[in-house]
């Protein structure tokens, strides 16, 4: 059984008198620990999908399985948990609160679970140094280089220790012509999701 299953999935707006169709009949299947890249032109539907996905939409017509659930048929309560717990994104922004320093961003998902999680912050220090952030911990986001603060969302994923492997885009490059970092190393008995709010970038830095 796919972890992910999409099945003639659609997303059409009206604008006016006209339709968009974002999305108009994608059916695919995802595997369990299989990496999967969705690639189009700008305006394509990538995000859309991506939006579909982490069941922050609703399709306008079509199935999303994840683990055999038809997510169709949850509350908004349910999509709600299942997002917390199963899934979760990698934004191309930083998305991280300036008011947190490092490691209390990459525990922020742990906060939306429900019970406690006592190795929630021995987890979180294990994943900033697996991505080379362990002399950064205390950092907030205006204390972190552009690449740093980059390196900060590559952990926040295994956080919740969840099970499918999520809809993520990759991030972008700290600046022109330079490759973004490696996402963080995952134990394959954990792949990554969690639940992130969508919330702007930080403002920008000043130049030094």
């Amino acid at each position: 059984m796919a972890a992910i299953e999409l099945t003639d999935l659609a997303k059409h707006y009206k604008q006016g008198k006209n339709i968009v169709k974002a999305l108009d009949g994608v059916t695919l299947s995802i595997q369990s620990g299989e990496f999967v890249a969705i690639v189009g032109r700008s305006g394509s539907g990538k995000t859309t999908l991506l939006d579909l996905l982490g069941l922050l939409l609703r399709p306008t017509s079509g199935r999303i399985l994840v683990d055999g659930v038809d997510t169709g048929t949850l509350r908004d309560g349910d999509r709600a948990t299942m997002r917390g717990e199963r899934i979760g994104f990698i934004f191309q922004e930083f998305n991280l609160l300036p008011t947190l320093n490092a490691v209390e961003n990459v525990m922020l998902p742990l906060r939306y679970r429900r019970g406690k999680d006592p190795d929630g912050k021995a987890r979180a220090l294990r994943l900033l140094e697996e991505v080379d952030l362990a002399d950064r911990v205390e950092h907030r986001p205006s204390e972190l280089s552009g690449g740093q603060a980059h390196r900060v969302p590559n952990a926040l994923p295994p956080t919740n220790n969840p099970a499918p492997p999520p809809p993520h885009a990759p991030p972008r490059p700290a600046r022109r012509g330079t490759p973004p970092p490696p996402l963080a190393p995952i134990p394959p008995e954990t792949p990554p999701v969690r639940t992130h709010l969508r919330l702007p970038p930080p403002p920008p830095r000043p130049p030094p």
